[in-house]
């Protein structure tokens, strides 16, 4: 029998002390052009590859599975679980991620989870900021936004809000602010503007950001980013900036933690799609209209 707990596996042995199957999980994202994949052994990172392949997913991704998977000395056959950043992202790039992911599941006959590429760069671009910066983020004492930003072209992002700090006092953990979806980057702004403003009437402090931190291909924006902190930055808190990538690593960590919740629940291979996201069509006329004032 096995259980879990807090998504690090505790293992019991059978009455005849048989050893336990470890469960190997391969993540898998290829929304950005850093093509990246993991494989995780009893939900630790045992390897993991990373590979800038613009507009070569299709032909890079299988072969960088298979020398991962030898690598690890482990054949397809001895995956538990297929997990896939399910998008936003380039529309290629997400298509072939997930379209691989479901081939491997349906034909090694392994169960399949879909997870955020936003969330996944979220946290890949905290751990990466707290290594650079010497931060403790384990503990959750004060609480982070974090922005991911994928270039959607025209100004546009692909992007959410998310908030890492303490989760109903029980430590470190994650809340999703602001949906995954493209948005005109002065808007994503002006949302994050309203976001910071009624934080700033909260009593509890621990519930007001340290640090707002834009993270992903962040460039392009650098500018604009630079501007909101003039306007909207001050003493309570820092708006950063870090140019981050998605680690294959955080998308089977996610799939981890969903698998081992109680109620957990994974993908239908069939009914599984992507997230392309889009333009809601407000947004879309607004920018449509702009275009043809120019």
């Amino acid at each position: 029998m096995v259980s879990f707990v807090r998504g690090e596996q505790v293992e019991l042995m059978e009455a005849n002390n048989e050893t336990i199957k470890p469960e190997y999980i391969l993540g898998i994202d290829t929304s950005t052009s850093n093509m990246t994949i993991a494989l995780l052994k009893n939900g630790k990172v045992v390897q993991e590859h990373d590979t800038e392949a613009v507009r070569n997913h299709s032909v890079q991704l299988l072969p960088n599975i298979q020398s991962l998977l030898k690598d690890a000395e482990i054949k397809p056959k001895d995956l538990s679980l297929l997990a896939v950043g399910q998008g936003p992202g380039s529309y290629t790039g997400v298509r072939i991620g997930v379209t691989t992911a479901k081939t491997f599941a349906w034909s090694l006959g392994v169960p399949l989870i879909g997870v955020s590429s936003l969330h996944a760069m979220a946290r890949s671009g905290l751990r990466q900021y707290a290594e650079v910066n010497r931060c403790d983020i384990k503990a959750g004492k004060q609480a982070r936004y974090l922005i991911p930003l994928m270039d959607a072209r025209r100004n546009q992002v692909f992007t959410a809000v998310y908030r890492h700090g303490n989760v109903d006092g029980e430590g470190a953990g994650w809340d999703c602010l602001k949906q995954d979806g493209i948005r005109l980057m002065p808007k994503l702004l002006e949302e994050v503007a309203e976001l910071l403003a009624g934080q700033s009437s909260q009593k509890d402090a621990m519930e007001q950001p340290l640090e707002v931190i834009f993270v992903g291909e962040t460039e392009l924006f650098a500018e604009q980013i630079n501007r909101f902190e003039e306007e909207f930055g001050n003493a309570k808190f820092k708006v950063a900036i870090f140019p981050s990538s998605i680690r294959g690593a955080e998308i089977g960590y996610l799939a981890n933690e969903r698998w081992h919740e109680s109620d957990a629940k994974t993908d239908d291979v069939f009914d599984f799609v992507p997230n392309y996201a889009r333009l809601t069509e407000a947004e879309a006329n607004l920018l449509k209209a702009k275009q043809e004032t120019k």
